[in-house]
């Protein structure tokens, strides 16, 4: 305890306030005249209280003046304080003589907070003669508002009779308090006023009706919960049955508890009835539009049928005229060229023989063989013949593929080696395979598996591989435009082939193009839908492919794209099918 006075009472840890103030004198006067005043003041106005209340011992509430002067003599306190600080920092001091007075203001202001109704609630004689002229006013107010409910209470049950929504209120336990004109017409009732006190077993309604509405009452109450558009039937005193729109709301009093039901409903029998027509239509129509859908299906399929057979018409033509005037003419000259052949050689042996016996020949014969550089034509007349050999096995070999791969004399399903279709489709896309000027050429990738023997139309399957194969090259030759280094975009198509189980082969023609969109993809088999220029494709190939795929050989036709990320079609056919459809003629649609 000693430790705390010595430092509750200790000013030299800190310096006077007047250095706050630079010790300027105008400045440090100025306070100090101004605290001395404010100090005499506050100590002047304790004794003036003191004095009245010695005065004025009949006036309630002495105590409040009392703490008034306690607290000014404080405030005036805390002024002579801060002059004393001026020259020595008691600051301790200083601090606890306002601690005191908050302390006392606080407390005032309390006690003066709890008096203050009390003393508002003094009525002077002019207060007393001012409430009794406003009772009378009141009175006067109050029979004129009487006069005005009346009027109103007409006006609001006459708005209630008019509105042609039935209306209605029920205490908590399901009694009727009132209703509306046309809720009391509903419920056999000559006037509204005649439901008061009653229930709804003592209306037009049938017993378990009146017992549903009970029901649904009690449950109300218990959920608190307003409900709003509940289609409900109901018999009328008619007799007829009606559907109701209704509505209920709780009515609470001012604790927040339920102490009846405001209802409204509806009669909707004739908005139902066109309601349950409308549905029946729509449905009908909803009907008639899938019907058309279908129709419409169907016909664009029959219509790329058509286009597809007439094409494959012509097609067939073009393959019958190449087997007859083609393959016929080549065979001759095929067949002739190994005669042809002996026939230069022994000609050249006899030319070498004739060289020999006559080393010297008469000038117009050496003119003639300077002429026509015999040596270089003895040297490159066989090489000629050879390349011409080779030539023609090409076009037999093409003619051949061409008749392989088209196979128009087939109408059945037979044991058909896939392979050999895939490759006479490149065969006869060779072509198209070589790089052009400024690109390089398409690498093609061909990973194939050991496979069985498969039965398809072959015809048909070999049109699929050519309208993925060709759709394929499209696709990189696109990149190629769009890729400004060709170098740096080598492309390929990758196709492979591989028993998926014992029943199932998969074969994958897949390349690094630009890729597709899934808009793209959702439309990709659709007839007539394609993203070629007009004039560079019929939207069919991809159609037709995927009715070959699954309506003629009962498998799938499925694609894997993405923008960038190339394009991968995926065929899986059974190995032993059955006859699914009849083949019709079908035509190379990319």
């Amino acid at each position: 305890m000693p430790e705390f006075w010595k430092i509750f009472l200790d000013s030299s840890q800190f310096i006077p306030h007047g250095h706050c103030y630079l010790w300027q004198p105008g400045l440090v006067w100025l306070h100090i005249a101004s605290n001395s005043i404010i100090a005499l003041a506050y100590y002047s106005i304790p004794l003036m209280l003191v004095y009245f209340v010695h005065k004025r011992r009949d006036i309630p509430f002495n105590g409040i003046f009392i703490l008034f002067g306690i607290f000014i003599v404080a405030c005036g306190t805390t002024h002579l304080m801060d002059i004393w600080t001026l020259w020595h920092p008691h600051y301790w001091i200083s601090g606890f003589l306002k601690a005191i007075t908050a302390a006392v203001s606080f407390y005032t202001a309390l006690e003066l907070r709890s008096l203050i109704p009390q003393v508002l609630s003094l009525p002077s004689s002019a207060q007393l003669e001012a409430a009794n002229q406003k009772l009378e006013d009141e009175i006067v107010e109050r029979q004129r508002m009487e006069i005005a409910l009346r009027d109103s209470q007409q006006m609001l049950k006459l708005v209630i009779d008019t509105i042609p929504q039935a209306i209605f209120w029920k205490d908590h336990e399901s009694v009727y308090l009132g209703c509306n004109r046309s809720f009391a017409l509903d419920a056999g009732l000559a006037a509204s006023e005649a439901i008061v006190g009653r229930t709804d077993y003592e209306l037009a309604w049938k017993p378990e009706e009146a017992e549903f509405f009970q029901s649904c009452d009690r449950q109300f109450i218990e959920t608190n919960q307003p409900e709003y558009h509940i289609i409900e039937p109901q018999l009328q005193a008619d007799g007829k049955q009606a559907w109701l729109d209704s509505s209920k709301i709780p009515l609470h009093n001012a604790a927040g508890q339920v102490v009846g039901i405001l209802g409204i409903y509806e009669d909707i029998t004739e908005r139902q009835i066109a309601d349950a027509a409308l549905r029946e239509s729509e449905d009908h129509l909803r009907q008639r539009t899938q019907q058309l859908e279908q129709t419409l299906k169907e016909l664009q399929k029959t219509q790329s049928q058509l286009i597809h057979t007439e094409k494959m018409s012509s097609l067939g033509q073009l393959v019958a005229g190449i087997a007859h005037e083609i393959n016929n003419p080549i065979n001759f000259i095929y067949g002739n060229l190994s005669h042809t052949n002996e026939y230069a050689q022994d000609l050249l042996n006899l030319l070498e023989i004739y060289q020999q016996s006559y080393p010297h020949p008469a000038a117009i014969v050496q003119a003639k063989a300077e002429a026509i550089d015999l040596d270089f034509l003895t040297e490159d007349l066989p090489k000629m013949l050879s390349s011409m050999k080779v030539g023609a096995e090409r076009i037999r070999q093409i003619v051949l593929s061409l008749r392989n791969f088209s196979r128009l004399e087939e109408s059945e399903m037979k044991p058909v080696d896939i392979h050999e279709g895939l490759d006479n489709t490149l065969l006869l896309l060779q072509h198209r395979f070589k790089g052009k000027v400024g690109r390089f050429g398409v690498q093609v990738i061909k990973e194939y598996g050991p496979l069985p023997m498969v039965e398809c139309y072959a015809g048909q399957l070999n049109q699929v591989f050519m309208n993925l194969i060709a759709n394929a090259i499209d696709a990189v030759d696109e990149l190629h435009q769009a890729t400004t280094d060709q170098s740096a975009q080598p492309t390929f198509i990758r196709i492979e082939t591989a028993v998926l189980d014992s029943n199932r082969v998969v074969i994958r023609i897949a390349d690094n193009g630009m890729g597709m969109t899934e808009a793209v993809k959702k439309q990709l088999f659709d007839p007539f839908f394609t993203t070629k220029p007009v004039g560079k494709g019929t939207g069919l190939g991809l159609s037709i492919s995927y009715q070959i795929v699954t309506d003629k050989h009962g498998g799938e036709l499925i694609c894997h794209s993405a923008p960038g990320q190339g394009t991968e079609f995926r065929i899986e056919i059974p190995v032993k099918a059955q006859k699914l459809a009849s083949p019709t003629n079908s035509a190379l649609l990319v």
